[in-house]
């Protein structure tokens, strides 16, 4: 039987939490880094009685973020759904946080948010589009709704492992896996043309969503923000394509790839997409801008996430290059190492910007940069120049900030660890290796760096990456470290329902996981070594250990070639690492692990990303669109020196050396445009993209049919996607028959009703038959609601007391004489109290604002309070045009309706009709 030295598989992990010390400088020795080196973590966060307990076992803060995203992440298809439903989708309540409203309801007694009714400062009218389609329900979306990714997860966030006991109706399917969480959408239909009026609503939808979200969190102020938000749903409106046809169907194409885009769920879905990080002009500092804001695939989205522009075109280079790879090996690994290179500069110039330090940071970031300083990092961002900026901010980093590992805890092995310890493990790694009939020699060759402390040291990552871990100093503190992290965030993030129904493997710890990586790194170079001619050569198998995609994986943050613990078959089963324990005996890292029931593998962070929730049947399409990203846009262009080097690392020459080279030149080029666009107080709108390429001089409205025509007429590169031969008219024709019929049928007998929303399909299925589930747990049973929902059981227990007159109202009035405010929960009447009745405090009466005394008087001197010219006579508040004053004025006209008598306000008024009197006709 095998034992391991006589130390516990769990022991505890030293400077746990993240060091806000620098760490020893490399070539230390570990005596003197285990004994000085002793690293104060983050607030002294783990300062506590829990300092000696297994990294894995200390408890978690109650309200860490981890437990806000997985709450997040748990957004059921009724998120929305509450009493505003009817409203139009621009004038429904906005939470004060985005999408703090993502709260399972069987999970708390209610939301942490109170929705605020401010639909008097939109109207309809102002869109000039019929009301009952901006009524349209949401339909489902997973672009909605964030990718987990394990960067957002903090080092202290770890699932509850207790002996949860796995519950009776938890089946294994078919295949032997556990189905949990939200399972693999449905494979995507090629649906390319839609109904004009069902793209302005998507439109519609697509802009509320983006101010709900990441654009909630700039410092903009609420009226300038639906200003903003108004001027966006315009723009895109305006930006769609006119029906050509007796159909009034159009198509839309990506502005990124110039691909025609599918208007049914899955990656190829539109989403829209801030170019840029920050749009300037205006006088104003904005994310989703109408200059700033495109058509791309959803799955594009995800990708990008918080990446500069060149990102996405530095990765199709990569796959580009593995799909056709030189006529030598030399060649091909030269101009891998360039893709490498520029990739590793791009996550720096993504540091630089702060783009990883939260949309908050990051806006105050750039509104106190100087205009030459916005121009120069602009452009850095979209070309990868190495710029006077540039420069200036990396001559203040060091090697571990360039090639950050997630939690750098400089130094120290785990308590109890010694560099024997390591030897034994080593050597147990190669007995593992040797199973998998690897020598020695092939195991130190494919899977190991040498030690600048002692000897060789485990490396399971791309050969590229090797010597940037050399130079930075690679050890065994940095390998159990990163073992222990990438478990932790397994855990909290990818296996979270998992974990919590008990299904989680707890016996497995980061020694095991260090075993594993090594049973899967050997089965990889096994795999590889199968496909190739036998006379490859040992570097060119090295080179091709790569992922799923084809993309290869490393340890450093900041790109989209970090490593992430992934499922395997899909997205929709517990991650288990196939580990076998029996009774007593001790673990045998050798044979313990049964891969047979593996449900685990290791995958880039942008392979992970992508594919998502999505179909497995579709992830050759991601790949392929993923691929298609050029490297010559009007939004950017790839500076040839992108890849020469990696910023601020210096490395050592070596017989494997290679001398990066650039790819080759791209087959068209178009022009770039200025970025005078986005900082200019005049631009507002780009509308003409010109070719210029082989002396064509044809103009286009879009990006994206610019780059179509580029790619069809001057590239020679048709979408691979579309069936050979099939011509436009019939695809239009085919799609047209689809909407005709509707995309979702109801199949009772006698029924037959169709829906080309898939929520309403759901909701007619749950109202009219019984089948399925509410799309909301809170749901009002009396027959003339007709099964209607509620966000939250404050709201359903108010809709009881108000439409039914049941219980008590579920409201907590302000005690303080005179004011009458009233909120559904009782946090958002604490804070009331806080600002409203603090003595300390003042509330403009022209803009609602609250601040401090000693600051009113700033406030009322400030630009923004001035142009609030136009006063409310009944309330005094102020609005910065004639118009927003008179939609403002419908909240103080009472009206009654003619079904029941009810007094109301004309704004709240259309929306009770449609609500509660949709028989009567729906009209007020």
């Amino acid at each position: 039987m095998f034992k391991q030295a006589g130390v516990s598989s769990s022991r505890p992990l030293r400077n746990a939490g993240k060091t806000s010390a620098k760490p020893p400088q490399a070539g230390s020795s570990s005596s003197s880094r285990q004994s000085t080196w002793v690293g104060k973590t983050t607030a002294d966060k783990y300062e506590s009685e829990d300092d000696d307990l297994p990294l894995l076992a200390r408890p978690r803060p109650d309200r860490s973020k981890a437990v806000a995203k997985t709450s997040k992440a748990d957004v059921t298809a009724g998120t929305y759904e509450s009493e505003d439903d009817d409203l139009p989708l621009l004038a429904r309540p906005r939470p004060a946080r985005s999408k703090a409203v993502a709260k399972k309801a069987e999970e708390s007694s209610g939301s942490d948010e109170e929705f605020q009714q401010d639909s008097e400062e939109d109207s309809d009218e102002d869109w000039g589009l019929d009301s009952a389609l901006l009524a349209l329900v949401n339909a489902d979306d997973p672009a909605d709704d964030p990718a987990d990714d394990p960067a957002d997860y903090p080092a202290d966030a770890v699932a509850d492992l207790g002996p949860t006991p796995i519950p009776s109706q938890v089946k294994r399917d078919a295949n032997g896996f556990y189905r949990v969480g939200g399972q693999p959408l449905d494979v995507q239909r090629d649906i390319r043309w839609a109904p004009y009026n069902l793209a302005v609503r998507f439109v519609l939808k697509k802009v509320y969503n983006a101010y709900l979200g990441q654009d909630s969190k700039l410092p903009v102020e609420k009226d300038d923000s639906t200003a903003m938000q108004n001027e966006l749903a315009v723009a895109l409106k305006a930006r769609l394509p006119q029906p050509d046809g007796d159909d009034s169907l159009i198509r839309l194409f990506c502005d990124y790839t110039g691909l025609e885009l599918f208007w049914t769920p899955g990656p190829r879905s539109p989403s829209i997409e801030a170019v840029y990080r920050f749009d300037n002009n205006q006088k104003r500092h904005g994310y989703h801008t109408p200059l700033n804001t495109c058509f791309i695939p959803t799955v594009l989205n995800f990708a990008k996430r918080t990446s500069p522009p060149i990102m996405l075109p530095l990765v199709a280079a990569w796959l580009k290059l593995i799909d056709a790879p030189g006529p030598s090996f030399s060649e091909t690994k030269a101009k891998a190492t360039w893709i490498f290179n520029a990739l590793i500069n791009t996550g720096t110039l993504a540091f630089i910007s702060k783009s990883y330090s939260g949309r908050g940071v990051e806006a105050e970031f750039w509104r106190h940069l100087d205009r030459p300083s916005r121009r120069q990092l602009h452009e850095a961002l979209r070309t990868g120049k190495k710029n006077e900026l540039v420069t200036r901010a990396l001559d203040n980093e060091d090697i571990t900030t360039l090639l950050p590992l997630r939690n750098d805890f400089g130094g120290g092995l785990p308590v109890g660890w010694t560099q024997k310890n390591c030897r034994t493990m080593y050597q147990t790694l190669v007995r593992i290796a040797e199973t998998y009939k690897l020598t020695k020699a092939e195991f130190e060759y494919y899977c190991t760096v040498p030690s600048k402390t002692d000897g060789r040291v485990f490396y399971p990552f791309h050969m590229l990456s090797k010597p940037h871990a050399i130079e930075r100093g690679w050890d065994w503190a940095n390998m159990i470290y990163f073992a222990a992290d990438r478990l932790q965030i397994m855990r909290a993030s990818c296996n979270r329902h998992a974990e919590k129904l008990g299904l989680g493997e707890k016996d497995m710890d980061w020694e095991k996981v260090i075993y594993w990586t090594c049973h899967h790194r050997c089965q990889s170079i096994v795999e590889t070594k199968s496909r190739l001619p036998a006379d490859t050569s040992q570097e060119e198998i090295a080179f091709s250990l790569l992922d799923r995609f084809q993309i290869p994986v490393i340890p450093w943050t900041r790109s989209p070639f970090s490593i992430s613990l992934c499922k395997k078959q899909d997205h929709g089963i517990a991650m288990e690492f196939g580990l076998v324990l029996q009774g007593d005996r001790e673990f045998n890292p050798v044979t313990d692990f049964d891969f047979s029931s593996c449900t685990v593998t290791f995958d880039s962070q942008i392979t992970n990303l992508t594919m998502r929730n999505y179909a497995t049947e579709d992830w050759n399409s991601i790949r392929y669109i993923l691929s298609q990203v050029p490297s010559s846009h009007p939004f950017w262009r790839i500076d040839e020196s992108l890849g020469d080097e990696v910023w601020g690392v210096e490395l050592e020459p070596s017989d494997e050396s290679t001398v990066p080279l650039a790819p080759e030149p791209p087959r068209f080029v178009t022009p770039l445009v200025s970025i005078d666009f986005w900082l200019s107080e005049d631009s507002n709108s780009l509308s003409e993209f010109t070719c210029g390429d082989f002396g064509c001089s044809e103009v286009f409205p879009t990006p994206g049919l610019l780059i179509r025509h580029l790619r069809e007429f001057h590239g020679n590169q048709a979408d691979e996607t579309r069936p050979s031969g099939e011509t436009d008219q019939v695809k239009r024709a085919h799609d047209a028959g689809t909407w005709t019929k509707g995309l979702f049928t109801c199949t009772e007998e006698g029924c037959g009703k169709t829906f080309n929303i898939k929520r309403g399909w759901r909701r007619h299925l749950f109202k009219d038959h019984g089948i399925g589930k509410a799309l909301s747990l809170n749901v009002c049973e009396f027959e003339e609601c007709r099964g209607r929902t509620f966000s939250n059981k404050q709201q359903l227990t108010h809709h009881l007391y108000k439409v039914h007159g049941l219980g008590e109202d579920a409201r907590f009035d302000c005690d303080v004489e005179g004011c009458g405010a009233s909120y559904l929960i009782k946090s958002a009447l604490t804070k009331h109290k806080a600002t409203a009745h603090n003595p300390a405090l003042t509330t403009c009466p022209r803009c609602s604002v609250t601040v401090p005394n000693e600051d009113f008087e700033e406030h009322v001197n400030s630009d923004s309070h001035k142009a609030r010219s136009f006063i409310c006579e009944k309330c005094a508040k102020g609005f910065t045009s004639r118009k927003n004053l008179g939609t403002h004025g419908d909240s103080h006209k009472m009206m009654t309706c003619k079904h029941c008598g009810k007094e109301m306000t004309k704004a709240a008024l259309r929306p009770h009709v449609k609500a509660y009197h949709k028989d009567a006709g729906g009209k007020s």
